[in-house]
């Protein structure tokens, strides 16, 4: 309806308007109400979205502090005794690690776990830091909810995502005292913040991201490859005028340059011989793994949506999180060449970015299809040709939760079919993909497929670390004997590595660290070697020192045992001296195929000649013969018999290698030959022939 009406101007003109004017306007103001309460209806809904995802990461926080109650020692070596000898030298003001420089760059982790190091009872502070793990890793689900809206893609469709996100196999090691939790979700932030300032660059989202990225630095030097990530997605997009949109980002290329220097030097430092030809059939086969740990389905969608975004904010998320994961994976491929293993825990945050990846191929599906047959097809012909059983061996001893699983198959089932079963798998879940091309009731299954298969690797690597757990048994005890003062840990020849780890990982009095001349080191931070003197003089060892017994068995004088933990003894003395020295005998009395005896004068100013005696016997089980070399002579060892030798050397100190090539493995596998007891030492005569004879039992 149309109305006129004369309007008088103040010059005195006049003029004539029309007005539109609505024949109902009592339905337009209806329509606005009907607006305004849509409006407040979708706020209401996005803020229980909201709250359901805050929910979520609760529960997980929840549910993995809990889980961890099982796992109650670590198991991880030497990553989690590095992480908290960092954090106990942080809480002391100093950045070393057992008087030297840490060379170690990831200090996130360790600065945010020092002062429950620092002030709470040492197990305490363990239940502490496996908490703290889960909270930060649950944090994930913030940053995921984001780049979703960020994405547009559906509720529901994030949602799961964050769902997936919380059930990615590696987290369960959150309670390892590792630094990959704390990194977790301030990548997925920095992936976030990357597409929305990538999207609509400004000055303020650039500086947030460099801060995030700066955070996920620091907390796992690897993750620096988000900086060129960020500036190779600029130039895809904005070209020419990438440098004037982007130009904080840009300015940061000098400290990525500088990040990615301190990648490759440190504690885990590279050398060019690191960088081989086996990287490059590593990074297929990594991709072939990463595969199966993310579920199949969604991974032919995923690398389609990265390969053909729609739009703008597509294209910076497809730009950014490709270059990011190829980034990564060649970082993960140096190792994984090296090892021989396949390194999941390193590509831990590139998982939820595909389950991303998988929601966007969801929204645009039809220019994705020539993509996706060719991945899926792809997936199927890799596994049908790599078996997963051929790199299975000792995986609950590694970091990959995958493989963890096959493992477990492969024990119950054997090679043949438990690879049969991981093929079936992965044939299903490509068919799952391709076939959502044509029919979307199938294809929107696929990510709840990937759920279920996630939670199934997770549930079984839960299990298997609850097996392979190892129970800490007064944990603190060196401190507690030592009080404030310092103890040197003295490595010894045949003895393992990872049982002196743990003592130093539960001790932050042990702060030193010294070996035997054939001994090998906990870790590549510099061991001081011990010079055995020529009275047996343990040279630069005084005060307190841990002894380890586990493969080489001693007498000292000139020092007092304070304290004594299964195969470790704590001594104090100001000039400790070997009275004997069994070099490669373990703590079970059994020799191993080479061993090395001395012995030395309790009087360091004797004249005399040494005489030693001792037993070698083998029990009755089996029909075992040993011909056991002494010197030039050679005495034979039968099950069930003892043979009771004595043996004379002209002049201190009595030195003699016995050896045999008549091994069998003892209960832990390790070579043994055997067992010598009953080792004394006593002085006779000087100038006595030196030689070995048996004697009466």
């Amino acid at each position: 309806m149309v109305s006129f009406f004369r309007e008088q101007h103040p010059d005195g003109s006049a003029s004539t308007s029309a007005v539109v004017r609505p024949p109902y306007p009592g339905l337009i103001a209806a329509s606005a109400v009907v607006s305004r309460e849509g409006a407040v209806s979708g706020r209401v809904g996005a803020r229980t979205w909201v709250a359901a995802v805050a929910g979520l990461g609760l529960v997980s926080a929840v549910v993995r502090i809990v889980v961890a109650q099982w796992h109650t020692a670590p198991r991880y070596w030497p990553d989690e005794y590095i992480y908290s000898a960092i954090s106990h030298a942080l809480a002391h003001g100093h950045l070393q690690v057992r008087g030297q420089q840490a060379g170690f760059y990831a200090i996130l982790q360790p600065l945010l776990a020092a002062p429950a190091w620092r002030f709470l009872p040492v197990y305490d502070a363990y239940r502490v830091i496996q908490a703290g793990n889960a909270i930060a890793a649950s944090l994930v689900v913030l940053p995921l909810w984001l780049l979703g809206r960020e994405l547009r893609l559906p509720r529901l469709t994030t949602y799961l995502i964050c769902i997936y996100a919380l059930l990615v196999p590696t987290l369960t090691m959150i309670p390892i005292t590792i630094t990959d939790f704390v990194a977790y979700p301030l990548v997925i932030a920095a992936a976030a913040v990357a597409v929305r300032a990538l999207n609509e660059p400004t000055r303020g989202r650039q500086l947030v991201f460099l801060c995030i990225a700066s955070l996920a630095t620091i907390a796992r030097i690897q993750y620096v490859v988000v900086i060129p990530a960020y500036l190779v997605a600029a130039v895809v997009i904005d070209r020419r005028r990438a440098l004037r949109r982007h130009p904080f980002v840009f300015l940061a290329l000098v400290p990525a340059a500088v990040g990615a220097v301190l990648a490759v030097t440190g504690y885990y430092a590279v050398g060019s011989e690191a960088f081989r030809l086996g990287m490059l059939k590593w990074m297929g086969l990594q991709g072939l793994l990463l595969s199966l740990t993310a579920g199949v389905a969604i991974v032919p969608g995923a690398v389609a949506a990265l390969l053909r975004p729609n739009n703008r904010v597509e294209k910076a998320f497809a730009a950014f999180t490709a270059v990011f994961v190829l980034l990564v994976f060649f970082e993960a491929s140096s190792p994984a060449a090296s090892e021989g293993r396949y390194k999941e825990r390193y590509l831990l945050a590139i998982v939820p970015l595909l389950a991303v990846a998988f929601g966007v191929h969801m929204n645009s599906r039809r220019s994705h299809r020539s993509i996706v047959l060719v991945v899926g097809a792809a997936l199927i012909v890799a596994a049908v040709g790599i078996p997963l059983s051929a790199y299975t061996f000792n995986a609950p001893y590694y970091d990959s939760q995958t493989l963890d699983f096959a493992w477990l198959l492969q024990n119950h089932l054997g090679p043949s079919t438990s690879s049969l079963v991981v093929l079936l798998f992965i044939v299903v879940g490509a068919a799952v993909a391709m076939a959502g091309l044509w029919k979307r009731e199938v294809g929107v299954v696929a990510l709840p497929v990937a759920i279920a298969w996630v939670l199934a690797v997770s549930v079984v690597a839960t299990h298997i670390d609850v097996v392979f757990n190892k129970k800490a048994n007064d944990p603190g005890w060196i401190d507690r004997a030592a009080g404030a003062a310092t103890v040197t840990a003295v490595a010894t020849p045949a003895s393992g590595r990872i049982e002196l780890l743990r003592q130093l990982y539960w001790n932050a009095s042990v702060d030193n660290e010294a070996r035997l001349d054939r001994a090998t080191p906990t870790d590549t931070y510099a061991t001081p070697r011990v010079d055995v003197g020529p009275h047996g003089e343990l040279g630069g060892i005084s005060g307190y020192f841990l002894l380890d017994e586990t493969g080489t068995q001693a007498v000292l004088t000139g020092a007092t045992v304070v304290a004594k933990q299964g195969d470790y003894t704590l001594f104090r003395g100001e000039r400790p001296r070997f009275r004997t020295l069994v070099e490669n005998q373990l703590s079970t009395g059994w020799l191993s195929p080479y061993a090395w005896l001395r012995a030395w004068p309790s009087d360091s100013s004797a004249t005399s000649a040494p005489t030693v005696r001792f037993t070698l016997s083998l029990p009755r089980e089996g029909a075992r013969e040993v011909h056991m070399q002494l010197g030039d002579q050679l005495f034979v060892v039968r099950s069930g018999s003892s043979v009771h030798l004595t043996c004379r050397s002209p002049k201190w100190p009595l030195d003699l290698v016995l050896a045999s090539n008549d091994v069998a493995p003892d209960p832990l596998g390790r070579p043994v030959t055997v067992d010598l007891t009953q080792l004394t030492v006593t002085s006779g005569a000087a100038r006595t022939t030196a030689g070995c004879s048996t004697t009466a039992g």
